[in-house]
């Protein structure tokens, strides 16, 4: 069973160099990303920074976005 547990700092580290090299592989910009994942792209930048609370950052005025931290 998965653990509810926040991912630790070495697995945000890791996704965001995933995702760094997979957006790069895929000869796509943060900002053609950001448009297809419906997100802003500093909020792509922030998740290859490692600096995102969490994989998928809400909108601002969303409930959920005031669960960030």
């Amino acid at each position: 069973m998965p653990t509810s547990a926040p991912p630790t700092e070495a697995m945000k580290v890791r996704f965001g160099q995933n995702l760094a090299r997979r957006r790069e592989g895929a000869d796509v910009s943060q900002e053609e990303l950001s448009f297809r994942a419906s997100i802003y792209r500093t909020e792509v930048s922030l998740l290859e920074a490692a600096s995102a609370c969490r994989a998928s950052t809400p909108r601002c005025g969303s409930p959920a976005a005031s669960a960030c931290r």
